[in-house]
């Protein structure tokens, strides 16, 4: 009972990750004119992901760096 909390757990936060992303893809950020808007300013930039166990799980929490880069 206790693994498909943590399945149930990890499904909903899952979700709640994808639904985070997919609400920053908006908005006009870096656009100055009217013809920019919708198009991703180059550049480098490091995201640091961390995924927090749930408490008394056993489990530790690990993160990871990601580098994205637009041309």
């Amino acid at each position: 009972q206790q693994r498909m909390l943590q399945l149930c757990l990890l499904v909903l936060m899952t979700g709640a990750l994808a639904a985070g992303i997919s609400g920053c893809a908006g908005g006009t950020y870096g656009a100055t004119t009217p013809a920019a808007v919708g198009v991703t300013p180059s550049g480098t930039t490091t995201v640091t992901v961390t995924a927090t166990p749930v408490l008394g799980s056993g489990y530790t929490a690990q993160s990871a760096q990601i580098t994205l880069v637009v041309q």
